[in-house]
């Protein structure tokens, strides 16, 4: 499974980001989804980071996020 996320930052930057959902991440990405959600519930500091570990990273300063769209697709 495919989870996309497309980010648009206060500052009008757009970012696509796509990770792949396994048995050893599953926990992480629920813990990104409800970091996300809670940032935009209200002021919160802090970040995310988003990737492998190995490979590719990207980390997030959730209060410069002004929109989230998160997809999931087999």
């Amino acid at each position: 499974m495919i989870m996309k996320y497309e980010f648009l930052y206060k500052n009008g930057h757009e970012d696509v980001i796509n990770l792949e959902v396994t048995e050893d991440n599953v926990e992480k990405i629920e813990s990104i989804n409800k970091i996300i959600q809670l940032s935009m519930e209200g002021d919160v500091e802090g970040y995310i980071t988003l990737g492998n570990g190995e490979t590719e990273g990207h980390t997030i300063r959730v209060s410069d996020i002004s929109r989230v769209k998160v997809t999931c697709s087999e």
